[in-house]
């Protein structure tokens, strides 16, 4: 990737073409504090341009029904016991979802497309680089060998004084613990750094089953088996889970993908140590016979892992509490983790911060309305990409590999609440926003759309014929 050449892709928007390449590159490996300010700047600057060019954003069906969510997502506030709370996790969603318009409304080429596609797997690979170098430097401190190694997080130096300058200045309770174990890359939690791993590992396989170059392949065969590393460092067995279901989907969309099943298998090797360092004792000798009785009255005997039963026991009890109360089961108690995590701790006794579901969530905390409206927007932004699917071969591969990186994610989303992290919106919203450019560009959006066509010929990449200019190379 020559990135002289990928700066001067954005045509009379290059300084917003530059701010989305360095969302997409850079943001992942800062801390939380400050990622997300990469989007919000990144929007700021394309608006600037847009408007200098004469240019509008634009937002399609799918954007609508997402922007309807959010909207009713802010209005949650009104009704929760935490007005404040709420308030500022839905501007925080919504913020986040700028992220998404930058990356729809600037993306409008193939080429565009799979340089972002690119920049995007090359952060996953550096980070999972990082990651290893953690595990191992964690393992030769564990054994004497050595006494300081990598910090882990990368920016946990940071993370801690700037947490601190907080606490003692402000009064903000912050939990500064982390676990150095695992794999935590430049993030203070496993779970959210492998989310992050597993939804740009299907962009890195995508290159090495279609690269234009065997150098090209070889190179992204490299980093899909170092992303699979970093995710074995993570010692995540849902991510593993979730990565195995959607990289298998996406060799199983073409034929000749079976020919380099080796990078694949090479890749999964690496949840084996991974699988058999953190749980092997759970495997073995902590399996037990676990009772536990619901508030309706019915008992559920289970011989299964800890964290299997703690899971079961949070999803059925917070499930039933949300249906047994009608206002919580049609309008939610509010945007943000507290309020849900208040009934998971002091009325079903569970030590647990939220649902450990994406979807469990998002009902406890925006009720039926909400989750509703959240899955009819998921539900147009499918049928658009099924529909890609039709449009020929390249649209094919890179719309299966867009599909391999929202299942990946939203399998992940199953055993966690993953998106109550800054950096995991912004990764969310950044990859629907390459899902939304996947299908506009396939579907030729930029030339039957006016206001997208207005757009391209404002920018200097299209004649007034609607012929494209060649990109400067």
């Amino acid at each position: 990737m020559n990135l002289p050449s990928v700066l001067r892709q954005g045509g009379k928007n290059t300084a917003a073409w530059k701010w989305m390449a360095a969302t997409l590159f850079l943001s992942q490996m800062f801390p939380e504090y400050i990622a997300p300010f990469f989007t919000l700047v990144g929007f700021v600057v394309m608006k600037v341009s847009f408007k200098k060019n004469g240019q509008k954003v634009r937002m399609d069906s799918f954007g609508k029904y997402e922007f309807i969510f959010l909207l009713f997502y802010l209005f949650t506030c009104v009704y929760s016991k935490t007005r404040v709370y709420s308030a500022l996790i839905a501007l925080l969603w919504m913020g986040m979802c700028l992220g998404q318009l930058m990356v729809a409304n600037l993306i409008n080429t193939a080429e565009k497309l799979k340089t972002a596609m690119k920049l995007f797997a090359l952060s996953a690979f550096v980070l999972s680089v990082i990651g290893c170098l953690q595990v191992v430097s964690n393992m030769l401190i564990d054994n004497g060998i050595i006494t300081k190694g990598i910090p882990n997080p990368l920016t946990g130096p940071m993370d801690v004084a700037f947490y601190n300058f907080l606490i003692d200045t402000f009064g903000i309770k912050i939990d500064t613990a982390m676990q150095d174990f695992r794999a935590l890359g430049s993030y203070n939690n496993p779970n959210l750094f492998v989310s992050f791993l597993i939804s740009a590992l299907p962009f890195s396989f995508y290159f090495f089953l279609n690269g234009e170059t065997r150098k090209e392949r070889v190179l992204y065969g490299i980093f899909s088996i170092t992303i699979c590393a970093g995710v074995a460092g993570t010692q995540t067995r849902g991510a593993m889970i979730a990565l195995v279901i959607s990289i298998t989907f996406l060799f199983l969309t073409n034929k000749k993908y079976f020919k380099k099943l080796f990078v694949m298998i090479a890749g999964f090797l690496c949840f084996i140590p991974a699988l058999l360092t953190r749980y092997r004792e759970q495997l073995v000798y902590h399996l037990h016979d676990f009772t536990f009785i619901t508030q309706s009255g019915n008992t559920i005997d289970l011989t299964i892992d800890y964290s299997i039963s703690d899971r079961i026991k949070l999803y059925v009890g917070l499930a039933e509490y949300i249906v047994t109360h009608f206002g919580v089961l049609v309008f939610g108690m509010g945007a943000g983790v507290e309020n849900v995590g208040e009934v998971i701790t002091k009325t079903l006794k569970i030590d647990a911060p939220h649902a450990h579901n994406i979807f469990l969530e998002l009902w406890g905390e925006s009720g039926i309305i909400g989750l509703g409206l959240f899955l009819l927007a998921g539900g147009v932004l499918f049928v658009n990409l099924i529909r890609t699917l039709k449009t020929g071969s390249e649209g094919q591969r890179v719309t299966c590999a867009v599909l391999s990186s929202l299942m990946a994610f939203f399998i992940m989303g199953l055993t966690d609440f993953i998106v109550c992290s800054p950096k995991i919106l912004q990764v969310m919203f950044l990859v629907l926003g390459l899902a939304q450019a996947t299908y506009r560009v396939y579907q030729g959006r930029w030339e039957n759309d006016e206001v997208l066509k207005s757009n391209m010929e404002r920018s200097g990449e299209y004649d007034v014929q609607g012929d494209a200019v060649p990109q400067a190379q």
